[in-house]
């Protein structure tokens, strides 16, 4: 696997066809773009998260050179926290560990190449799957918020988790 920066031309279209349900799109990007997905709302949110927060999107390619994953990633300069956002596998790659790699690679290059000393990310509670994908890698919840996104008629509460460059052994 290696990880390198999202194209638009070639990306797209793969990651749209990861979110094709409305709960996995709730659960992916708290309804921050629209359902389905387009092309020009996703466009305008990486912008945004740019511009306001400097993310930059990567994605995770595999051996067969097959976009797998994706997420984003920025980087406050005064505490070097980071921040992943966006993360999500393949459909027909989850369960198989490719979650875990392809984060493995992302807090390589943010304790390496960034020199963060820590870095964070949100999930939901419902988002199980995930949760135990970060906690495999090494993250910790530090807090949670309680009913944090309303889905339909559910409340949603986000977990707030984080690695420490000294814990991650990756």
């Amino acid at each position: 696997m290696k990880i390198r920066k999202y194209d638009e031309n070639n990306d797209f279209d793969i990651i749209k066809s990861w979110v094709d349900n409305e709960y996995t799109h709730a659960l992916w990007c708290a309804c921050r773009t629209s359902f389905p997905l387009e092309r020009e709302g996703f466009e305008r949110l990486l912008g945004e998260i740019k511009e306001n927060c400097g993310d930059e999107p990567f994605c995770a390619v595999d051996d067969d050179g097959e976009t797998v994953g994706f997420f984003c990633y920025s980087q406050t300069p005064d505490t070097r926290e980071g921040m992943l956002k966006f993360v999500i596998v393949s459909n027909n790659r989850r369960g198989r560990g490719l979650g875990r790699e392809m984060l493995t690679y992302a807090l390589r290059l943010a304790f390496g190449e960034r020199q963060a000393k820590s870095v964070r990310l949100m999930v939901f509670l419902q988002n199980e799957r995930a949760r135990r994908c970060y906690e495999s890698v090494g993250f910790k919840v530090r807090h949670t918020e309680r009913d944090a996104f309303c889905y339909k008629n559910e409340k949603w509460s986000r977990c707030n988790m984080v690695i420490e460059k000294e814990d991650f052994s990756g």
